[in-house]
């Protein structure tokens, strides 16, 4: 009788904590705004993260919902629409510092964009992955849009 019992409770139990995580709803999308100075032009990035906080994209298109500033935008690639740019892989992944990242590319170039809502900070790379001439790296600032995803 003791061990029926027993199974009972552990049974509620056990099937009591799955309901109870099956009901409790998934985190939301966040968005995440980069932006960097450079020559005095503010170039500006938006992009989403999913509930793991993994960038994802920003709609069927491309990674980023990119402002231009004053000709093209630092971050030009990742506003492209991802299937008539040119671009030809894409990559996107969390690395185990939290940060998100997401990298696309050509056999010529590639840029990655790297981004912390924690540390409030990031990084972009672009690679020359032909000569290799012209490579830079900037430090991004980050922050949480307050606006509704």
């Amino acid at each position: 009788m003791k061990t029926a019992l027993a199974l009972s409770l552990c049974l509620s139990l056990v099937l009591g904590a799955s309901l109870a995580s099956a009901k409790s709803p998934a985190p939301a999308n966040r968005i995440a705004i980069a932006s960097v100075k450079v020559d005095g032009v503010t170039h500006t990035a938006k992009v989403k993260l999913d509930g793991r906080g993994k960038i994802v994209p920003w709609s069927a298109t491309k990674w980023a919902s990119v402002t231009p500033g004053k000709g093209n935008s630092l971050f030009f690639w990742l506003g492209q629409n991802r299937e008539t740019s040119g671009i030809e892989w894409e990559r996107s992944g969390k690395a185990k510092n939290g940060y998100s990242l997401v990298t696309v590319g050509t056999t010529a170039d590639s840029v990655t964009m790297g981004i912390s809502l924690k540390a409030m900070k990031g990084f972009f790379k672009y690679q020359d992955l032909g000569s290799g001439n012209g490579n830079s790296q900037y430090v991004l600032t980050v922050k949480e849009s307050k606006a509704k995803k």
